[in-house]
């Protein structure tokens, strides 16, 4: 019989994490993340946000925004009453479980940290969101094509123009070129 070596691989599909830096911006790959989604009918909203409450330390939050748990995850607004809950290890209690429907997406999403003083110009070249603090203050969250393709930006420092991006496994590669294409030209680098 073969013997089979399974290998571990990131979500590009690579054996170290990404991390890349241009003068003023880097995007550094962030493994081991559940991602979750949650969705519930208008009418069994309140029993979640009261179910999210008691057992992830916090309530819902409003559309645009995203809350950080006591348990170490976030919970990120993705549409009309639908949520993502992303963390190390993030997992949903079935308390939850029983009032929306739950999903475990995590093979399904990349997530990237991008930071850096020409982040703005960057993602600038790559979506319609302004990232300027006073329109995308720290803990705001869209939901929006890059590229054409499905991403969800979370802002995690405004000053600093820190972001997590959440965007789809099967898109990732030409996700990160256009994000490499991008920083050459916003940085200068090439």
């Amino acid at each position: 019989m073969a013997e089979v070596k399974l290998a571990v691989r990131t979500g590009l599909g690579r054996e170290q994490p990404l991390a890349e830096e241009w003068p003023g911006f880097s995007m550094r790959e962030i493994t081991g993340l559940s991602v979750w989604w949650l969705s519930v009918a208008r009418k069994d909203r309140d029993g979640l946000d009261k179910a999210c409450t008691r057992h992830l330390g916090t309530a819902l939050p409003p559309e645009r925004r995203f809350v950080e748990t006591d348990k170490g995850m976030r919970v990120l607004w993705a549409g009309d009453r639908q949520w993502f809950v992303i963390g190390d290890g993030a997992h949903i209690p079935a308390a939850i479980a029983r009032l929306a429907a739950v999903t475990d997406q995590s093979d399904g999403w990349v997530a990237m940290h991008v930071s850096g003083e020409r982040t703005r110009a960057v993602m600038e070249r790559l979506c319609l969101v302004d990232l300027d603090p006073a329109t995308f203050p720290t803990g705001t969250v869209a939901r929006t094509p890059i590229e054409g393709m499905h991403a969800l930006i979370a802002s995690d420092d405004a000053e600093a123009a820190a972001c997590t991006i959440l965007f789809q496994r099967s898109s990732a590669r030409s996700f990160v070129d256009h994000f490499r294409h991008a920083a050459d030209s916003a940085c200068g680098r090439d």
